[in-house]
């Protein structure tokens, strides 16, 4: 193994019948870095998102990385999340689906740690 990569559902409070997963954490081992191996995870883990019929994915990283797989700053859509940092980024799977959402994407207990109060 030379990496990882893990999707979390999450929910979207005022549309809880859109399904919404949370990429996190991707991770490549010092060694294999750079090597394009970290954008194959995220290409093929977006695909599959889109075989199980997610309509969104959300994650916190940086803003140049993940744009190269069409996210946007969250700060563009009407959605925010418990995080509320500016490193929160969205990607639309279904097409113009954020136009018509808003609200705050929460997260499962265990990733509420990394919360600041």
């Amino acid at each position: 193994m030379v990496g990882h990569i893990f999707f979390s559902t999450v929910q979207l409070e005022d549309h809880p019948g859109i399904s919404v997963y949370a990429l996190g954490p991707l991770c490549v081992y010092r060694q294999y870095q750079k090597q394009g191996i970290g954008s194959k995870l995220v290409e093929k883990g977006i695909k599959e998102c889109v075989n199980q019929g997610y309509k969104i994915v959300i994650v916190q990283g940086s803003l140049q990385y993940y744009a190269r797989f069409g996210f946007i700053p969250i700060d563009r859509t009407r959605l925010h999340t418990i995080f509320a940092s500016r490193h929160d980024m969205v990607l639309e799977l279904e097409n113009s689906i954020l136009s018509g959402v808003k609200g705050l994407i929460d997260y499962p207990k265990p990733w509420q740690v990394f919360k600041e109060d």
